[in-house]
């Protein structure tokens, strides 16, 4: 399970990314994976809430991904943390926890085998388990992001069985501002470096977009650490207000077996973003005292 756009999904890899939402946050995610030729299919849904009162963030996470249509899903819902605070003049630190509760079921029942030969195997079942992950967080001046999460850190689980492994996330985000003079757009271009690596898998996830008045544009390559590309994303946006939505398409790159000539994903990210609305600090003018 992928997410192409990273810049709005890093909270998934690191729970300390909660505390960028200033006040209050509402996002929905569609992704459909290789469309045409098999079946996977990802929903999601996060509600963030921070208080500038307290420097924490608190959020929930629905999850839902489906396999071959159904045959293999995962549900889980997790509840997130996240505490920040200024550590120096342009440095500040955030940290994050979250605390995850998911179902993987099987419904191979409704599968057809092989000359009708049934596998020693259950077909139907459920495992129950929680999952942890924690994650820290340094920024400079909001233009600098260094991050470092370990999720899968252990899971009570209601069998013997083990679904995930450790996996340990480093990132860094960098923003740089492009506009200047007259120009009466905010224009900026962001870059982002995301890399996931545990025993058996790793993950190279770096790229950019450039915000132009209301419109975003980006391009995204995913390998792993041995430089065996995975697909080159590309990006379009928009921001109306408080709402944004992000529209990624991922082109494969691994060389799979022409059989797969659909080999793509589609993914749709709605973002509603409300912003505190500080009270004005400035004052009236004070009179000079006469001498």
């Amino acid at each position: 399970m992928h997410f192409s756009d990273i810049h709005e999904n890093q909270f998934k890899y690191n729970p300390s990314v909660i505390t960028h939402i200033e006040n209050m946050a509402f996002q929905l995610t569609y992704r459909n994976q290789w469309p045409g030729n098999s079946d996977f299919v990802t929903y999601d849904g996060a509600f963030i809430v921070s208080s500038e009162q307290i420097k924490s963030s608190f959020g929930i996470y629905l999850l839902r991904d489906t396999q071959g249509g159904g045959i293999i899903n995962n549900t889980g819902v997790s509840l997130i943390y996240g505490y920040n605070t200024r550590i120096a003049h342009d440095l500040s630190f955030s940290a994050g926890l979250e605390a995850t509760c998911s179902i993987y079921s099987t419904h191979f029942s409704g599968l057809t085998f092989e000359n009708n030969l049934i596998p020693q195997l259950p077909l139907d079942q459920s495992i129950y388990f929680f999952n942890f992950a924690s994650g820290f967080e340094i920024s400079y001046r909001d233009r600098q992001r260094y991050g470092l999460a370990v999720r899968n850190l252990g899971a009570l689980q209601s069998s013997q069985h083990t679904t995930s492994e450790l996996t340990v996330d480093a990132s860094y985000m960098g923003r740089f501002t492009l506009s200047g003079g007259y120009n009466p757009y905010d224009t900026y271009l962001v870059t982002l470096v995301n890399v996931s690596a545990s025993r058996n898998n790793n993950e190279l996830l770096y790229g950019g977009r450039i915000k132009y008045s209301v419109v975003y544009g980006g391009i995204y390559a995913r390998q792993n650490i041995r430089f065996e590309f995975d697909a080159l994303i590309l990006l379009l946006g928009t921001q109306l207000g408080n709402v944004s939505i992000f529209y990624t398409y991922d082109l494969n790159l691994s060389g799979a077996s022409a059989r797969f000539s659909n080999l793509a994903s589609h993914e749709v990210t709605f973002l509603y973003d409300m912003q505190y609305k500080r009270k004005s600090k400035k004052k009236g003018a004070i009179k000079c005292p006469k001498i």
